[in-house]
């Protein structure tokens, strides 16, 4: 069970957990880029850097759709945590 300096503490620091959560998706999907290329892991990051070798735009174009999706999911989710972490942020 939860003390009450415990649910006091935890609620507040959240936000700011969910806020580099959120900030730092973008820089762990650019970096699978070159982390798979360093290590020859097969993946969309070796798949582009394929694609944009072979001058294949429409293959550059869904890899960059698919992880920026990612991306927007992940900040929609962040903002919907947020609401539910402090209802005064829904108004």
């Amino acid at each position: 069970m939860a003390s009450i300096s415990d649910r006091h503490a935890l609620r507040p620091s959240f936000f700011s957990f969910i806020t580099v959560f959120g900030i730092n998706t973008g820089a762990l999907i650019g970096g699978t880029l070159v982390v798979e290329n360093i290590f020859r892991v097969p993946g969309l990051g070796t798949a582009i850097v394929e694609a944009i070798i072979r001058d294949d735009f429409p293959v550059v174009l869904a890899i960059v759709m698919i992880a920026t999706s990612v991306f927007v999911l992940v900040n929609i989710i962040v903002d919907i945590a947020y609401s539910f972490l402090d209802p005064r942020v829904k108004r």
